[in-house]
């Protein structure tokens, strides 16, 4: 009994410890996903700067979701409010 106790706590041990390396990579993941939208808000140009930064390639960058819109929606947005013309009041 009291070696079936020391090899499930040795077990559980184990994969806590295997554990802890995946989420901190799910949370830097997390940080760059955030990044990266957040750079798409601004400009495509800072985007690619970004993800260059990051070592994401275009194909991974091209299935990255921001708050359930495809980046590249993101993109399209950014580049069509910052193409229209800012209304002046006269």
């Amino acid at each position: 009994m009291k070696k079936t106790i020391t090899a499930l706590l040795l077990i559980a041990c184990a994969v806590s410890v295997q554990a802890a390396p995946r989420s901190k990579q799910a949370a830097a993941e997390q940080l760059y996903a955030t990044a990266l939208c957040q750079a798409a808000t601004e400009s495509r140009d800072q985007l690619y700067r970004q993800a260059r930064e990051y070592r994401i390639s275009r194909a991974k960058l091209g299935k990255l979701v921001c708050n359930d819109i495809p980046i590249k929606n993101v993109l399209r947005e950014t580049e069509l409010n910052q193409s229209k013309p800012i209304a002046s009041a006269h």
